[in-house]
């Protein structure tokens, strides 16, 4: 296969994923609208970091290694699932705590603690080791030469990045803070729970495992 089909086929298998809403979308756009435009292009950043952590740990094979050390994949899921639980837990109860309509700048943003949170969020996506896994390992060929490796790893920043940093200019607009400030308390429930839903269906598939 050529390189740049290979890309071609990656971008077009990989898109469909990051557009579809779930825990790193919901990580953004929790802090671009509970902080500010600059908190969530840090957590945008910190996702996109993720995505590119993902790409690296299957290009280079270490993710097989994970695959056949069973314990090690089931407690990283383990840890992966209880960290959401407690994120949802956490977005749950700040869901009634009161947000003034207009930021006050004096109080700048921790943008490390944004960036660590949506490199977090994606790091102990439970599904994500199983579906990089299996996209990398239908699309790398012994063949396939270092660098196209590293070129894989660039598309999946790039994209991971383009779309999570839209995310962010998205949801900190005006308008957009002003209409989640008025549903602030179903919103954050909302969010608390799909992603209690996330862990506690990740849980409960690895019961049913054992």
């Amino acid at each position: 296969m050529h390189e740049s089909t290979l890309l071609a086929i990656l971008a077009v298998v990989y898109l469909p994923v990051i557009l579809s809403p779930g825990q790193n979308f919901l990580a953004v756009s929790h802090c671009a609208m509970n902080e500010s435009r600059l908190s969530g292009i840090s957590a945008a950043l910190g996702v996109a970091c993720g995505s590119a952590t993902w790409a690296i740990v299957t290009t280079t094979g270490l993710a097989f290694l994970v695959e056949s050390m069973g314990w090690l994949k089931t407690g990283l899921q383990i840890f992966g699932s209880l960290y959401l639980i407690n994120l949802g837990l956490t977005i749950w109860r700040q869901a009634k705590v009161p947000m003034p309509a207009a930021m006050d700048f004096s109080d700048r943003p921790n943008l490390y603690e944004s960036f660590k949170f949506g490199l977090t969020t994606n790091l102990t996506n439970p599904k994500a080791l199983v579906f990089n896994t299996s996209m990398f390992s239908a699309l790398l060929t012994p063949e396939v030469s270092p660098l196209t490796r590293a070129a894989c790893v660039f598309l999946i920043f790039a994209l991971s990045a383009s779309w999570h940093l839209s995310l962010a200019c998205m949801f900190s607009l005006r308008h957009v803070r002003q209409g989640y400030v008025k549903a602030k308390v179903w919103i954050g429930r909302g969010t608390g729970a799909i992603l209690l839903l996330f862990g506690f269906s990740t849980l409960a598939e690895l019961a049913r495992q054992l």
